[in-house]
């Protein structure tokens, strides 16, 4: 696993984490937290920790355990944390770190932002779908001291589209690794709850599309969830020439924890896409299935090919 500045600053993306995904997309994504903190230092309650901790970065959550914040201040010495790679792009030298001075990095890389003022007073550069850089001035001297990746502003910038569930019918996509002409399977939220879709290909027919959604219990979802992040990175690596076709679907530091979840994967009962596309996922049981038609549109979430929300009509 590696983290890098520049998709943090660029993107607003550490390791393929994101603002407003979910708590256990994040473990599924970086993995169990170095540290989380939270007044008592339980390990019974980390899993209701405000703050987890990934070498020197930090994942915010709201209290509904979706993700508000992605941050660090240590940007003299960043450090992923264990087992992970950093790639600390401009950070990777020691210099004066003044607002000029950043804006002379930024520019050339053709890195766009804007230069905005924070509630203090203080210049913030906004990375137009990206991240804040945040100042401060202990010497008179404008100097960066944070990263920044703000959920509020995340959705603003792409496109303000995340909004309540219960209160627009809207809900979350989180895989789809099999797609033909559209979404034909993968694990989205019905009435609130993980479920399987699975396409019955009534399109195919002149008609509308009919989904059965089977209910997915806990340890499945863990499972297809850190399926689809070793896909995606596979997907990243692939698409930025880090890796080649002969790698699919895994890269080579994935591999073997990719068997290892297909086995799992097998033992819950699953198959793979008629395609061959993808990460396995769940079979439906047609007992506890549901029916119902879809309508998918973005979410405005670096998700892959997940990047959307859904609202159905049961049938």
């Amino acid at each position: 696993m590696k983290f890098s500045i520049e998709s943090l600053i660029r993107q607003g993306m550490l390791g393929g984490a994101h603002v407003q995904m979910e708590r256990v997309e994040i473990r599924a994504c970086l993995g169990e937290p170095d540290d989380w903190i939270e007044p008592n230092k339980d390990p019974c309650v980390v899993d209701r920790a405000p703050i987890w901790r990934y070498g020197s970065f930090e994942v915010h959550f709201f209290l509904d355990d979706s993700v508000s914040m992605l941050f660090t201040d240590y940007l003299d010495e960043p450090e992923a944390g264990q087992h992970r790679d950093l790639d600390a792009w401009i950070l990777c030298r020691r210099w004066k770190r003044t607002l000029q001075a950043v804006r002379a990095e930024l520019e050339p890389r053709d890195v766009e932002f804007e230069e905005l003022k924070d509630r203090r007073g203080a210049p913030l550069l906004r990375v137009r779908g990206g991240a804040d850089l945040t100042f401060d001035d202990p010497d008179g001297e404008w100097e960066w001291g944070a990263i920044v990746v703000d959920a509020a502003v995340a959705d603003e910038t792409w496109g303000g589209r995340v909004q309540h569930e219960t209160a627009t019918g809207w809900e979350k996509v989180y895989t789809v690794p099999d797609w033909y002409d559209g979404p034909r399977r993968g694990v989205a939220n019905f009435e609130g709850r993980p479920h399987l879709f699975e396409s019955e290909f009534a399109d195919l027919e002149d008609a509308e599309d009919v989904f059965r959604l089977s209910p997915l219990d806990d340890e499945t979802l863990k499972l297809a969830l850190e399926d689809w992040q070793i896909w995606l990175r596979w997907e990243r690596a692939f698409h930025a020439k880090e890796t080649s076709q002969k790698t699919h679907p895994a890269l080579p530091e994935d591999r073997r924890r990719w068997e290892e979840l297909q086995r799992q994967l097998l033992e819950a009962g699953v198959v793979h896409p008629d395609d061959g596309e993808g990460p396995p996922m769940p079979t439906a049981d047609p007992n506890r299935a549901v029916r119902a038609t879809a309508e998918f549109e973005p979410s405005g979430t670096p998700n892959g090919h997940a990047s959307l929300r859904v609202r159905w009509k049961r049938l």
